[in-house]
């Protein structure tokens, strides 16, 4: 595996979810579904490159799901009460 496509992933799984707090936070829509958007992109990149190499070290395998876990009720979570968010992202004139 070349060490700079894992060096970009692992951070991305990592950090990624991460932007979606301030996003949230400060209520900006358009940042929540980018956020949103890109947590989803890189966590199936980063399993679908990782994915043979994590069922071979039980360990690592263990935090990356449960990292996975606490990402997907995250992300369910803003999702149901995302409810709010119009379809349009501007505001009727």
């Amino acid at each position: 595996m070349d060490t700079v496509t894992l060096a970009t992933i692992i951070p991305l799984f990592i950090i990624g979810p991460l932007a979606i707090a301030p996003a949230f936070a400060w209520k900006s829509r358009i940042g929540t579904i980018i956020s949103m958007t890109l947590t989803a992109a890189s966590h199936i990149i980063f399993w679908l490159i990782m994915g043979s190499i994590l069922m071979r070290e039980l360990g690592i395998f263990t935090y990356a799901a449960a990292w996975e876990i606490v990402t997907l009720v995250t992300i369910s979570c803003i999702a149901v009460d995302a409810r709010e968010i119009p379809w349009r992202l501007r505001k009727p004139k």
